[in-house]
């Protein structure tokens, strides 16, 4: 599986190498890529952990990314407490192409925590890499 994440409809998508969620004010965040293997399980986990606020009682998403050097999304460490339209997150099978791959839009998310992170292990291809977490108002699901 392969995921990407944008802050608008026209950026190009920047690399997701894990994405989850916090239920509470601690630091524990709760990866959830690990077991995706499909994308009826980015459909099934997004629906039932990620946008399900009985799960994720405070609406929010964590991204570890690659920080992009071109037109994705980059170094974010400055705009702790900004507030932004949106985030999209898209998950597509490997070696599957699709214009309409299975996503979710998180609206209005704020971010509350970003640090610079060495990539996940067995993920050399980018010597830093980022860890962010935003709080949202809403989520819509698209593709599903």
């Amino acid at each position: 599986m392969r995921f990407y994440a944008k802050m608008n409809s026209t950026q190009t998508g920047t690399e997701v190498f894990r994405f989850g969620y916090k239920i509470d004010a601690s630091e524990k965040i709760f990866w959830k890529e690990g077991n995706i293997k499909s994308v009826h399980d980015f459909k099934r986990t997004i629906q039932n952990e990620l946008t399900n606020s009985s799960k994720n009682i405070f609406d929010n998403l964590c991204l570890w990314i690659d920080i992009s050097n071109d037109r994705g999304i980059r170094q974010m460490f400055s705009n702790v407490n900004t507030t932004f339209f949106e985030v999209i997150l898209s998950a597509q099978d490997d070696l599957v192409t699709t214009s309409k791959p299975a996503t979710v839009k998180f609206m209005s998310p704020t971010l509350t925590h970003a640090v610079p992170s060495l990539p996940p292990s067995g993920q050399m291809k980018a010597p830093l890499t980022q860890i962010l977490s935003f709080t949202f108002e809403k989520s819509l699901l698209v593709n599903f």
